[in-house]
């Protein structure tokens, strides 16, 4: 039988049996769907996972207590289907209104962040939660990953104080599975230059055959 007294010394961190079990449940989803996520090469099916991934991280963080992170991670999911929207109709957005859209969710994680942060490491979250919209904002892929890998990084750390052990989980897969995209792109790269190569190498028709002349007697 599960002896809750011992996990509960393990974790350190008083809460619920049931309430940890869930968000170890919701967590498991949403390692699933980051890693895919970011497996794909489309800005909009990247957002479109991580939205529900989050709406898993938003439950399972409020489950655990760790309101701060909640808060970041909610204003997140409103900011990504905010901008999946944006995208399906980008051609009746004007530039204003978008740049307009992307300072109200950065100014709203300031503001919430300056009323409930807990210790130093709100603002490192904060600061990189920043730099994550910005890269979810703009058109292309390469710094949704990047500014992701930096988010995680000290997002772990958050989980190891609240004892948050699935959400260190995600984290690790999201870093990961960022490399793993990174790794395929770059082999993938290599060898498309070394194929390339392999072609312009190669002697054209004119230059390896040879004309044999008739001869005439």
């Amino acid at each position: 039988m599960l002896n809750w007294s011992v996990i509960e010394t393990f974790l350190d961190f008083d809460v619920a049996l049931w309430r940890w079990i869930f968000s170890q449940v919701l967590g498991v989803i949403s390692i699933v769907l980051m890693f895919i996520a970011f497996q794909t090469k489309t800005k909009k099916l990247i957002l479109f996972l991580f939205t529900i991934g989050i709406a898993c991280g938003v439950v399972a963080t409020a489950m655990l207590g760790n309101w701060v992170l909640m808060g970041l991670l909610a204003l997140s999911l409103v900011r990504n289907i905010v901008f999946l929207i944006m995208d399906k109709h980008q051609e009746k957005i004007s530039r204003p209104l978008s740049i307009s859209v992307l300072f109200i969710f950065l100014i709203a994680k300031i503001i919430f962040v300056s009323f409930t942060f807990e210790w130093w490491l709100d603002w490192l979250l904060l600061a990189v939660s920043l730099f994550s919209t910005y890269g979810k904002w703009q058109k292309g892929t390469h710094l949704i990953r990047i500014s992701s890998i930096t988010f995680s990084a000290l997002a772990i750390v958050n989980h190891v104080f609240f004892s948050n052990l699935t959400g260190i989980a995600i984290d690790i897969v999201i870093i990961t599975s960022i490399i793993i995209f990174y790794v395929r792109f770059f082999i993938k790269h290599k060898r498309s230059k070394e194929n390339n190569q392999i072609i312009e190498d190669q002697p054209s028709i004119d230059e390896s055959s040879e004309t044999i002349e008739p001869t005439t007697e």
